[in-house]
């Protein structure tokens, strides 16, 4: 067994990361399901996993076993994050894959602070979203050391 970062770059960990991420949990994985394609998709997160274990070798394997099940995997990612040959294959079969979105659109707009000394509020806000900032309890010191 290959010792983990043995044959492995950093930058292709990220490459990893950026190319089967969560790209796999929505788009990719949806259409391959409706293409019948899932075991192909499951060899190239198996595969996936083992390069990100370090694990290059076998990794290599298993990535030829998944582009040889399908090979449209084997392309380029679109601006979506599909491969450009997944998606040309979906929607030459009727299926619209821009449906089927490759990643999560995040929030990112700044949460509410809340006052402490205000618990109507910020209990209000937990109990719907689940979290809540309060404001001033910690002071920048005290944050930078976790404390």
């Amino acid at each position: 067994q290959e010792s983990p970062g043995s044959n492995c770059t950093g930058s292709s960990l990220v490459w990893l990361d950026q190319r089967f991420g969560v790209m796999a949990e929505f788009g990719l994985m949806k259409i391959a399901r409706l293409l019948g394609k899932e075991e192909a998709v499951a060899k190239l997160l198996e595969a996936a996993a083992l390069e990100e274990a370090g694990q290059c070798s076998n990794a290599i394997k298993v990535y030829r076993q998944a582009y040889k099940m399908w090979d449209a995997l084997d392309s380029v990612l679109d601006e979506s994050g599909l491969p450009v040959a997944v998606r040309r294959e979906a929607e030459a079969c009727g299926v619209d894959a821009a449906a089927f979105p490759a990643q999560i659109v995040l929030n990112t707009q700044d949460s509410p602070r809340f006052d402490p000394e205000a618990p109507s509020q910020w209990l209000a806000y937990l109990e719907e979203h689940g979290y809540c900032i309060l404001a001033g309890v910690a002071d920048a010191k005290a944050v930078t050391h976790g404390m």
